[in-house]
């Protein structure tokens, strides 16, 4: 990848970061919400160990409520305050799959230019979620996906209503 383009992910990655956090803000995290069942009793298919590749995906991870399933984020997985202090398995292009692997997640979110590492966790047995943020419909796409690989449809769907209001 050139690196004007890698530029140009990192912006609009910062692009993407700041609308999830705009829509979110924090009066949603104040909101009541009734108990989700799935966190008492996990499927086989939701994942409860997670670890992103990206800021952009670990907001949108602590967007839909999923705090408590992160394990591991990158050490430029700053916003909310809550991800740094979430295990650092490297950085964009420094990934640690020792690191990943230490931390037995059920599944890996990342970008199509981690596809490399995708291929090799894989062959280590671990799943991987590609998402694609390169385009504000990539954006509400990756929303959806994340929202049901992960049992949170209906924060995804608030979400998404957040982010058309605004």
């Amino acid at each position: 990848m050139s690196k004007t383009k890698n530029i140009s992910a990192v912006v609009l990655a910062a692009c993407c970061a700041l609308i999830i956090s705009l829509a979110v803000g924090d009066n949603a995290r104040k909101d009541e919400r009734l108990p989700d069942s799935s966190a008492a009793q996990p499927s086989k298919n939701i994942p409860t160990r997670i670890v992103s590749l990206s800021p952009s995906i670990t907001e949108t991870l602590f967007a839909l409520g999923l705090d408590d399933n992160v394990v591991g984020v990158t050490r430029f997985c700053q916003y909310p305050e809550a991800a740094k202090n979430k295990a650092k398995v490297g950085g964009f292009q420094d990934l640690s799959l020792e690191q990943v692997a230490a931390l037995s997640p059920d599944l890996v979110i990342h970008l199509p230019s981690h596809s490399e590492y995708a291929e090799k966790l894989g062959k280590l047995g671990i799943n991987t979620m590609q998402i694609d943020t390169g385009t504000v419909n990539g954006i509400y796409s990756t929303i959806c996906e994340i929202g049901k690989r992960c049992g949170r449809e209906d924060e995804a769907a608030t979400l998404l209503g957040n982010l058309e209001k605004q």
